[in-house]
């Protein structure tokens, strides 16, 4: 967290408002291959947040938000529900691998992402 907080004291003594988000969880196995396996049911390709989330390294990031005068935001809330994280939301596949959220996924949390952003820049 040292470099980190270097970096963000960097920014901040420039005037640049910080946000800190916390990880996308990680299915830990290949979601892709198993959405193959199951097509119609894709609950069994569903990570479960206690494994999925990183608790520890959102903390930390927390922390650091509040130490540095930063903002954090847990974006669990985009991706799981209170005990599994489905592997597809809406129509759209959630995870490319075992690690690393879909392209087009992602894309479309641009207008949340834009809400979030355009609130931090408010404050």
């Amino acid at each position: 967290t040292t470099a980190y907080t270097a970096v963000i004291a960097h920014l901040r003594a420039v005037g640049t408002r910080v946000l800190l988000l916390s990880d996308a969880p990680i299915a830990r196995r290949q979601v892709d291959q198993c959405l193959a396996a199951f097509p119609h049911d894709s609950s069994r390709c569903a990570p479960r947040t206690t494994s999925a989330i990183a608790h520890h390294e959102n903390e930390l990031l927390r922390g650091l938000a509040r130490s540095t005068g930063s903002v954090f935001h847990d974006t669990t809330g985009w991706f799981c529900t209170a005990t599994v994280c489905p592997p597809v939301i809406g129509n759209l596949a959630v995870y490319l691998n075992d690690n690393h959220i879909n392209d087009t996924y992602s894309e479309s949390l641009t207008p949340i992402m834009s809400l979030l952003l355009a609130e931090v820049l408010r404050t």
